[in-house]
């Protein structure tokens, strides 16, 4: 066996005699006196530079699939007329339609003569839809006005919000024969931000809804439990009308779920970004019944920290109804959130064929399970869950994820007492070994420090000169604002470590240590997130998992030899 392939399997063959592994470590003539005998396998040696471009290159292709993905994958919008539809189908221009008439009003703020306009078109909606309904279906509306009061922590602090004749339109849509006591709640609102015309904050929602009424009432058969529409008049003056619901309305008490639909951008795929509070039902549920899907738990906890500037009716549903649901919003072109370009223009065609679509299905699913009426054992537990780029979701209890994390943590610690005590290592191992490797973490420490300290100073600069937020509308702007100068700085800094503490020790020594360095911060992240129950720690676990799998088949594969130029481990 030639000492290349000798080094990069890493075996626990036992040193030749007289082998010293710290000499050797430090020398690095192992590969140089490989290169002087030649290897009949050098054409298969891929060099330092031909790594880079190939990481450049996987990289590259992996963000330009992503974005092609999400900007390319809508179904085909369904028109009205076409005779290849059915009546019970979700229409995207029927949608439309009625959005660009809310359109005509500008902007509704709460107890102005647009948003009492804007009630009286859905009114006038819903009597067309109750009207033309199918035999079974039984389609009840009730305009509340309402008063009321609650406490609630927000953005500044604590504070009160009192609210007087505060409008709600509600649909109960039920069956006429034997109505049931439970219900399945799904909220819009339809008032908009000071001169926003709202376009997708949040009429869009409220005219999905409408045609999602519409073509429930056209089904031939009843549903198992009832559905309740609830078009809030005031939810962009702190949530206002979902409490005056909630806490005073008869129907609210028969809601044992809720889909709440948000935006905070125009377009796009909708994302689920907060479930729960536990009922893991609810993400199974919203799983097993959408074709398109997207969701993250990882966005739950974010959104839950509290740390973002705002907040939804879920909020209040789950504090003062005591119920759970799922908060799906569109987040896309987020720059237009809150402005007076939030306009139809800029939901792209299939977006909102997309979302009726998912919306419908979810709600047919929630309101046909018996766990609507009795979770049973899945009332409790928190769910792992994310979608693979909108292909399909994976899910798994936190129990498991437990079990799994803790796992591939203990199978790399396992390799790094190998090392220690010289079974995989023919270089190092003892406290030659974990001196290099503290080593390692220290300088890939360092550079995660260096790369938060340039993204701040950018930061800085960019707010001085007034343009803080210039990666915004076009996000791709963030590669040449923040990721080049820190990659930049990252490899100054190993550049630098090369050429003092690295100075005479072979390059794929160096990588190999950096590895070791970089997978134990990695792990130690890992076990921190579990030992939290932090069920965002899946992100980690990917993070480990892979290459854990893979890096000793690649190194077999291509017999890498970096001709002593290290890899910079720390940009994996």
């Amino acid at each position: 066996m030639d000492e290349t392939n000798f080094l990069l399997r890493q075996r626990g063959a036992p040193p030749k005699p007289g082998f010293d592994r710290h000499n050797e470590f430090k020398n690095g003539s192992s590969l140089n006196d490989d290169k002087k005998k030649g290897s009949s396998d050098d054409g298969r040696a891929l060099d330092g530079i031909s790594v880079y471009l190939l990481l450049i290159i996987f990289y590259g292709f992996i963000v330009f699939f992503i974005n092609f993905r999400q900007n390319n994958s809508f179904p085909t919008p369904k028109f009205i007329g076409d005779p290849q539809n059915s009546v019970t189908d979700f229409i995207e221009e029927r949608v439309r339609k009625n959005l660009n008439e809310f359109m005509k009003l500008g902007p509704r703020v709460t107890g102005s003569a647009a948003n009492l306009k804007a009630k009286d078109l859905i009114l006038k909606t819903i009597e067309e839809i109750r009207v033309g309904a199918t035999e079974p279906h039984q389609i009840e509306v009730d305009n509340q006005i309402v008063d009321g009061d609650f406490a609630i922590d927000f953005l500044v602090g604590h504070l009160t919000s009192v609210y007087k004749n505060i409008n709600n339109i509600i649909v109960n849509f039920s069956r006429k024969d034997n109505p049931s006591n439970h219900s399945v709640l799904v909220n819009c609102h339809y008032d908009t931000f000071l001169d926003s015309p709202g376009g997708s904050d949040d009429t869009v929602s409220c005219c999905v809804m409408l045609e999602m009424l519409r073509s429930f009432s056209q089904h031939t058969e009843p549903f198992k439990n009832n559905i309740i529409f609830l078009f809030n008049g005031a939810e962009e003056n702190i949530l206002q009308a979902s409490h005056g619901f909630i806490t005073k309305h008869p129907w609210g008490k028969t809601i044992k779920a809720f889909v709440n639909l948000e935006a905070t951008g125009a377009g796009g795929w909708e994302v689920v970004f907060q479930t729960g509070p536990e009922n893991p039902w609810l993400i199974r549920s919203y799983i097993e019944s959408v074709k398109y899907p997207s969701a993250s738990v990882f966005n739950q906890e974010i959104f839950q920290t509290g740390k973002i500037p705002g907040d939804t009716d879920f909020r209040i549903f789950r504090d003062y109804g005591n119920l759970a649901g799922l908060d799906i919003a569109h987040i896309k072109n987020g720059y237009v959130y809150h402005t007076k370009n939030d306009l139809p223009r800029y939901i792209q065609p299939g977006s909102i064929q997309r979302g009726g679509e998912n919306l419908m299905n979810l709600v047919e699913t929630l309101v046909s399970s018996p766990q609507l009426v009795n979770p049973g054992p899945e009332k409790h537990g928190t769910m792992v869950f994310f979608d693979f780029i909108g292909y399909f979701m994976v899910s798994y209890p936190m129990r498991m994820a437990v079990i799994l994390n803790l796992g591939i943590s203990s199978l790399f610690l396992l390799t790094i007492f190998r090392k220690i005590v010289g079974y995989n290592s023919s270089e190092i191992k003892g406290f030659v070994y974990v001196r290099e490797l503290v080593m390692a973490v220290i300088f890939l420490l360092l550079s995660w420090t260096l790369i938060i300290i340039t993204c701040v100073v950018i930061a800085l600069l960019l707010t001085m000169l007034g343009r803080e937020m210039s990666w915004f509308t076009n996000t791709l702007n963030l590669i040449w604002l923040y990721i080049l100068p820190s990659i930049t700085i990252v490899l100054t800094l190993h550049w630098i470590l090369r050429k003092t503490y690295y100075k005479s020790t072979n390059g794929w020594q160096v990588d190999g240590i950096f590895y070791d360095g970089n997978m134990l911060l990695w792990v130690m992240l890992l076990v921190t997130l579990t030992y939290f129950k932090i069920a965002s720690a899946y992100m980690v676990l990917l993070w480990t998992l892979f290459p854990l799998l893979v890096i000793t088949r690649t190194a077999k594969a291509f017999k890498i030899n970096f001709k002593e130029k290290p890899v910079i481990s720390v940009i994996y």
